[in-house]
C-alpha cells in the first residue's frame, strides 16, 4: 500500500467531516421522502417504537414474571439502543450502494455518506429518546448522575460506528451478498443479546459469554446509564480497545478499497 493512498483515505475521511452541512441536509432529506404527505410525519418513528415496547412489555413481563414497573423502563431503554446499534451495522452494509447516484456523479468525499447513514440514525434515535422521560414520568423514576455517562458511551459507539461502515460499506459495495449476510447476523445477534432480558437472568458462564458479544457489550454501555447503573470496567476498555484496532483496520483497508467503490457500483 503506497503512502498515497493511505493519505487520501484519511484526507477523504476528514474532509467528509468538514462538509458537516451537506451529510446533515442529506440525512434530514432522506428521514422527510421517508414520511412525505405523512400527518405525522417522522414522529411515526416514535409511534411504531411506542407501540412495539408496549406490546411485548406486556407479553414478556408475564413470561418472565418481572412487574411492569420494572420491566417497562428496562425493555423501552433497550429497545431504542438496540435500534440504534442494529441500524448502524445493517445500513453500513448499505452505505455505498444507497449513494451511488450521488459517489457516480460529484466529488464529494465518500466519507460523507458514511457520516449521512450516522446522522440519519442519530436523528431518529433522538426521535425514540422521547419515550424514555415518558416512561420515566408514568413510572414516577427520578434519574440520577449515572445518566451523564450516557454522553460518553454515545460517543464511543458513534467512533465504532464509523470505522464499521468505513470497512462494511466498500466490502458490501463489491459484494452484494453481504448486505444480507450482515442484516440475518444482525438478527441472531438480538437473541443473543440482553433486549429482551438481562445478563443476572444468566449463569456465571453464560455472562462470560456474553462479554464475548459486541452487541450486547454496546447495547449495556448504554442502556445502564437510563437505568440507574453504570457501566462496568470491561464495557468501557473493550469499546475503547476496539475502536482503537477497529479504526487501525479500517484505515488500511478503506485506503486499499476507496478508489475502486464508483467501479464496483
Amino acid at each position: 500500500m503506497s503512502r498515497a493512498s493511505l493519505s487520501s483515505a484519511v484526507s477523504d475521511i476528514s474532509s467528509g467531516v468538514s462538509s458537516w452541512r451537506i451529510w446533515t441536509a442529506l440525512a434530514l432529506t432522506d428521514i422527510r421522502t421517508r414520511y412525505r404527505r405523512s400527518l405525522i410525519g417522522q414522529f411515526w418513528i416514535t409511534i411504531s417504537m411506542g407501540l412495539t415496547i408496549a406490546a411485548l412489555a406486556v407479553v414478556y413481563s408475564q413470561i418472565f414474571k418481572i412487574s411492569l414497573s420494572v420491566y417497562v423502563p428496562l425493555i423501552t431503554v433497550s429497545f431504542i439502543c438496540w435500534g440504534l446499534l442494529a441500524s448502524f451495522v445493517n445500513d453500513s452494509a448499505m452505505v455505498f450502494l444507497d449513494a451511488e447516484g450521488y459517489i457516480k456523479t460529484s466529488t464529494l468525499a465518500k466519507a460523507t455518506f458514511i457520516y449521512r447513514m450516522i446522522a440519519r440514525n442519530t436523528i431518529v434515535f433522538a426521535h425514540n429518546l422521547i419515550l424514555i422521560p415518558i416512561v420515566m414520568a408514568i413510572f414516577r423514576i427520578v434519574p440520577d448522575w449515572h445518566l451523564l455517562l450516557f454522553i460518553p458511551a454515545f460517543l464511543l459507539v458513534l467512533v465504532n460506528a464509523v470505522w464499521i461502515a468505513l470497512i462494511l460499506g466498500p466490502i458490501a459495495a463489491r459484494f452484494r451478498d453481504m448486505p444480507l449476510m450482515v442484516s440475518s447476523l444482525t438478527q441472531i445477534a438480538f437473541f443473543v443479546s440482553p433486549v429482551m432480558w438481562e445478563r443476572k437472568q444468566l449463569s456465571a458462564h453464560g455472562q462470560l459469554l456474553l462479554n464475548a458479544n459486541p452487541f450486547a457489550v454496546f447495547l449495556e454501555l448504554l442502556r445502564e446509564p437510563f437505568l440507574g447503573r453504570a457501566p462496568t470496567a470491561y464495557h468501557w476498555a473493550f469499546a475503547i480497545v476496539l475502536a482503537v484496532a477497529g479504526w487501525a483496520v479500517a484505515i488500511l483497508l478503506y485506503s486499499r478499497l476507496r478508489a475502486r467503490i464508483a467501479f464496483y457500483l
